[in-house]
């Protein structure tokens, strides 16, 4: 089985899964190791800023809201390669400061853009689209479902994440789509038509209840 090192500019020889890549970005005051995940996305960072008497303070952060159970799920991936990635960095810069081991930082306000399908006779809302940019990075759907876990879960209707329509290839006229609401299933590529067979149930079904 291939294994994956960290980036170059890392200089570090630390072996991750076959499926979780790593990345260096800066930081204010430091720089952070980014890790992905093919499917989940973005898992956490490790960020390694200044700190008093010239120690490096190391701090651990899984990413996604606390109360998303896919936050569970990344935090039990990337904490041991996060704890192994600490040792080796204390072995060559001298022992830093971990605090907290692994926390969740709040997640950055970036707009993600959504739709509200609503019924067409009393307009309460009955479905959610979440439209996300096809980053080229993998597991990019989880990233926006991430981001946009706490207005999902206070809506509380179905909700998918859509990519873009393919515009060539294998998968022309089709998009990955994600639902992620109320229950959470498997991306898979689907037609405009097929999703809005969907939707149409949700609001002709509405006001029948």
């Amino acid at each position: 089985m291939t294994r994956r090192q960290a980036a170059p500019s890392s200089g570090l020889p630390f072996q991750l899964p076959p499926e979780v890549d790593v990345s260096t970005v800066p930081v204010p005051g430091g720089m952070a190791y980014v890790f992905r995940h093919t499917s989940l996305g973005e898992l956490g960072r490790l960020r390694l800023t200044g700190a008093a008497g010239g120690q490096t303070q190391i701090m651990a952060e899984v990413v996604g809201d606390p109360a998303d159970p896919m936050t569970a799920q990344r935090q039990a991936i990337f904490q041991p390669l996060a704890m192994a990635l600490i040792g080796i960095l204390e072995q060559r810069m001298g022992k830093g400061v971990v605090s907290p081991p692994v926390s969740s930082p709040p997640e950055p306000q970036d707009p993600v853009a959504s739709q509200l399908i609503q019924c067409e006779r009393c307009g309460v809302g009955v479905a959610l689209l979440v439209f996300a940019e096809d980053t080229g990075q993998p597991g990019y759907l989880e990233d926006n479902a991430r981001l946009m876990y706490a207005n999902v879960a206070r809506l509380n209707v179905p909700t998918w994440v859509v990519g873009p329509v393919k515009a060539t290839g294998s998968h022309k006229g089709t998009f990955r789509a994600l639902k992620m609401w109320p229950t959470r299933e498997e991306a898979r590529w689907l037609r405009m038509a097929e999703l809005e067979v969907q939707l149409d149930a949700l609001v002709a079904d509405h006001c029948k209840r």
